[in-house]
């Protein structure tokens, strides 16, 4: 399952409270340019075993 996320920031947040919150993270925020050149996305793994991801198709913030 996938959110769209307004920003980078939004995905970053996502992760850091999911994984606090006990998911597994499956792979940290980055961008993905084998998606697209500005696609940024955190992949985690929910207690049940779900693969859930936060997105951004807007790249990185800069800072």
């Amino acid at each position: 399952m996938a959110f769209t996320a307004a920003d980078s920031g939004v995905v970053t947040a996502f992760h850091d409270r999911a994984v606090e919150l006990g998911a597994e993270s499956l792979h940290e925020p980055r961008l993905w340019p084998e998606y697209h050149e500005r696609y940024f996305g955190a992949f985690v793994r929910d207690p049940d075993g779900n693969n859930v991801e936060a997105v951004t198709h807007g790249g990185r913030l800069s800072g």
